[in-house]
């Protein structure tokens, strides 16, 4: 099966051994361990780059996966340019980080840079207030413990509480 791999992502046009090899561990995870629908692999020549589209099950919508090693360096530019293989932009973008130890991550991205939710810097803010509270109502015991060695477990305080 690796061989028959290795010649028909060659025919497709990757001449990288190291790129074939990656996307071999990719294709072989989608269908044997993860028992994806659907594989099917495609090269992109402009991106040098072999890829993937299948099925997490046999009615959900279509993925698009990325093989890359996780030693290449990859800019904005190159994350569009995968964008822009998408022809649907409904479909997941998932890029697969392979190590040379044969780990995979995938991850999936998104098009495109949002701000912060506001929402989520108040609640960061409120957090962080509440953990300092906390720290400095208990100062002398973290002290007492830090000079005596001992671990210490603060009691958790709950929204509203301190102050």
């Amino acid at each position: 099966m690796i061989e028959f791999l290795r010649e028909e992502f060659t025919k497709l046009g990757c001449q990288n051994p190291k790129s074939t090899s990656i996307a071999i561990q990719v294709y072989l995870e989608l269908c044997e361990v993860k028992r994806y629908w659907d594989v099917k692999y495609f090269y992109n020549e402009n991106l040098d780059s072999l890829y993937f589209s299948a099925k997490p099950t046999k009615d959900e919508e279509e993925c698009i996966f990325f093989p890359i090693e996780v030693s290449r360096t990859v800019s904005l530019k190159y994350l569009q340019d995968l964008f822009q293989l998408c022809k649907n932009p409904e479909h997941k973008l998932i890029v697969v980080l392979v190590n040379s130890d044969s780990t995979s991550v995938y991850y999936q991205i998104y098009n495109g840079l949002m701000q912060p939710v506001e929402d989520s810097k108040n609640v960061h803010q409120e957090t962080s207030r509440r953990i300092d509270s906390n720290l400095r109502r208990h100062r002398d015991a973290i002290e007492q413990a830090a000079i005596c060695g001992i671990s210490l477990t603060l009691p958790t305080t709950s929204k509203g509480e301190g102050t």
